[in-house]
């Protein structure tokens, strides 16, 4: 989970078939899910093979947009 003081802004899990990752704000995860089509969308988090090779920059991105929507 990454946190910053009583807030969560982003979280990933994994698992033996898969990767959950959840950003905490909905305004996030609603601009942002269409970039994982293709993959297992649910309420509150994506579901990504293990073998998913890691996006850095849309990660960041998803980060920075969960932060900017708690200043707001």
């Amino acid at each position: 989970m990454l946190k910053i003081e009583n807030r969560y802004i982003f979280g990933v899990g994994t698992a033996k078939k898969h990767i959950l990752i959840a950003p905490w704000d909905a305004k996030t995860f609603k601009k942002f899910a269409k970039k994982f089509v293709g993959h297992k969308i649910n309420k509150k988090t994506i579901g990504l093979p293990n073998n998913w090779v890691v996006d850095k920059k849309l990660l960041h991105a998803m980060i920075k947009e969960s932060l900017d929507n708690q200043k707001s």
